[in-house]
């Protein structure tokens, strides 16, 4: 869907061509904008950088494949899609919007302006020419995750919250 700005990411990807950046993308879903993407695709000339695959179960084993995680979205809860790269060790690029700059920080990615392909295609560049801050990101937003963002951690937060509540009545 729009939202989602993959849209800007394509814009992005064609502004990396155009530097002679090498790169490839994997989008995972889909949607009624998909064959809109598809068009944008040609048209910006950066068919052959992208795979589209389509709905997924297996998101494991595609986060293992990947370098680092990018969502351009223009509105956002609580995206589990970024725990889930965190948790697996990936750095996130991710627009600074709704509740996406409580969970991605300095320490775990990079946040741009929404709808911003070239603060976009900047932080991917950054961040696929230097495996070591992808490394030390990767591992801050594992630990990041596995601390504050497992079940049995949400939940204890949760029972923690309820308590103060009922105390206060």
């Amino acid at each position: 869907i729009p939202q989602k700005g993959i849209q800007y990411l394509i814009q992005a990807a064609a502004l990396l061509k155009k530097q002679s950046f090498d790169f490839r993308m994997v989008v995972v879903g889909d949607g009624p904008f998909r064959q809109e993407l598809e068009k944008l695709m040609f048209s910006a000339g950066v068919r052959e950088n992208f795979l589209f695959t389509g709905f997924r179960r297996d998101i494991p084993k595609i986060l293992a494949t990947i370098d680092l995680f990018v969502l351009p979205t223009l509105e956002e809860g609580m995206s589990v899609a970024i725990l889930e790269a965190m948790g697996a060790g990936k750095p996130v690029i991710a627009s600074r919007v709704g509740g996406v700059p409580e969970i991605v920080t300095r320490e775990t990615g990079i946040l741009v302006r929404a709808a911003d392909p070239s603060a976009l295609a900047a932080a991917i560049q950054q961040l696929l020419i230097d495996a070591e801050t992808r490394k030390r990101m990767g591992d801050a937003g594992r630990k990041q995750v596995e601390n504050n963002f497992t079940l049995s951690k949400m939940a204890e937060e949760h029972y923690h919250l309820y308590q103060q509540l009922i105390s206060k009545k």
